[in-house]
């Protein structure tokens, strides 16, 4: 199972990289090779840095691959998307567990 994880964590951030680029591509008017290099600083950055990338990511999923809204939001912060349904998940339990 951990490799499955693992494999799936490898594709999301390649699709991420892709689509960081794409957007950058896209808002800026920059080559391939800078766009990767601007990524990776934005991506490595703390707080500022990796809203920006996801921001990238979001803006090129959605303006150069014409994905959905919510698809692209969520390859852009797919944590913040799993942590949603968890939370539901826990809410819906304890909505059970008092019914019952």
């Amino acid at each position: 199972m951990q490799v499955v994880f693992f494999l799936a964590y490898i594709a999301t951030f390649i699709a991420q990289v892709s689509a960081g680029m794409e957007g950058m591509q896209l808002y800026w008017g920059v080559g391939s090779f800078v766009s990767f290099i601007l990524f990776v600083l934005a991506a490595v950055l703390p707080v500022i840095g990796s809203f920006l990338a996801a921001v990238a990511v979001y803006y090129g999923a959605h303006t150069g691959w014409h994905w959905e809204w919510w698809q692209a939001l969520a390859l852009a912060v797919p944590g913040i998307v799993l942590w949603l349904g968890v939370m539901a998940m826990g809410g819906l339990e304890a909505l059970i567990k008092r019914r019952a």
